[in-house]
């Protein structure tokens, strides 16, 4: 299904924010983009950007903060597998992940450019990424994708998305967003 596919994207395509760190914050920040950095096996995956990594450490730094980091065992000296460190996380602490993540990379152009690439047309992909917008869509697939759980939109969202599917994409779009 390409939903579910372009929620793992949007997990890929996440940044940070601008914030100033304290030199000990920064070190974790560099810690975390290191790990990052290990992990990234495409090289069309945007978080092979070292500054696109880094700008998600320092967000998520500025985010959760130092010594909650340290109780999901993330350190200057040793940073702790990601689904340990977010399946850690509370609701709200996730959302300030999600929140570094809007700080640096827009994610609906990182998602209309894989619907594009995916087949969807610009014009199509476009309207159903405006559509989209206007629901807690882009959030709830991030943190699915982080969480590593498969993408199950809340009913408000679904029905957002169906709608707006039906109302933006052809036929032939339509088969192929939905997998059939």
């Amino acid at each position: 299904m390409a939903v579910a596919v372009v929620a793992v994207s949007l997990v890929a395509a996440c940044g940070g924010s601008g914030t100033t760190l304290s030199a000990e914050e920064e070190a974790v920040a560099v810690a975390i983009e290191a790990k990052m950095a290990e992990e990234i096996e495409e090289s069309e995956d945007p978080l092979a950007d070292a500054e696109v990594r880094l700008c998600f450490a320092r967000g998520m730094v500025g985010h959760i903060g130092l010594d909650r980091l340290a109780e999901l065992g993330v350190t200057a000296d040793s940073v702790a597998e990601g689904d340990a460190v977010f399946g850690g996380m509370t609701e709200s602490e996730l959302e300030g992940v999600a929140a570094a993540v809007s700080e640096c990379v827009d994610i609906s152009a990182t998602f209309q450019a894989e619907l594009e690439s995916s087949g969807i047309g610009s014009t199509s992909a476009a309207c159903l990424v405006d559509r989209l917008e206007e629901s807690d869509f882009f959030e709830q697939a991030f943190l699915a994708g982080i969480l590593g759980d498969e993408f199950a939109p809340d009913a408000s969202v679904l029905a957002t998305l169906i709608s707006a599917a039906s109302e933006c994409l052809s036929d032939e779009e339509l088969e192929a967003f939905f997998g059939g």
